[in-house]
């Protein structure tokens, strides 16, 4: 724990994984003034302050005083939604947009397909270490489905994983088999 208001700064710096210049950026500071609060040679201002807490999630009594925790208890509603403004902003072809571009195409099917695995993963993950308490059954049930993965719960993950990305099952004939268009564009190509 740092011991001057400037090492707590600069840790939260360090903890957020940010370059001086972007905390700056981000606080509508200038650059040379955050050398100088993570130096001890200024102090920050009240609003300085709050607006630290209130930009990354910072425990306003930790900053001050060193006391607590560095950071504010999150739940997960606001950490969604900070989530959402982040993403929201990236370019299209930034992975966070496209997985959540592909996730929003999910029927409640789908949904209730992803659910029924994670809780046999789960399931199967508890299993192998050998975890066989039953004080979160909510999550580590096994789906009524039984939680032997087989061929044909692999090819339904296959199907729902394809039809997420727009492309038509196997043996569909269909002007939109992506799979199907690679193909014929490689042959003509060679």
């Amino acid at each position: 724990m740092g011991s001057t208001i400037g090492e707590r700064i600069a840790q939260i710096i360090e903890t957020k994984k940010l370059k001086r210049v972007q905390f700056a950026d981000e606080l509508c500071i200038d650059q040379s003034y955050v050398t100088q609060l993570t130096t001890g040679r200024r102090n920050p201002s009240n609003r300085l302050l709050m607006s630290i807490c209130e930009k990354y999630n910072v425990n306003e009594t930790w900053l001050r005083t060193g006391e607590g925790e560095m950071f504010r208890p999150v739940d997960r509603r606001e950490e969604m939604a900070r989530f959402w403004e982040e993403v929201s902003g990236a370019p299209l072809d930034d992975i966070r947009v496209r997985l959540v571009d592909v996730l929003s195409r999910l029927t409640r099917e789908d949904w209730d397909f992803i659910e029924r695995r994670a809780r046999e993963l789960v399931a199967e993950v508890r299993a192998a270490n050998g975890d066989v308490s039953d004080s979160d059954t909510k999550i580590a049930a096994p789906a009524e489905a039984g939680t032997a993965v087989t061929k044909g719960s692999v090819a339904e993950a296959e199907a729902l994983y394809e039809k997420s990305l727009g492309i038509a099952p196997r043996g569909a004939s269909s002007a939109s088999n992506t799979t199907g268009e690679i193909e014929r564009k490689k042959a003509i190509d060679e």
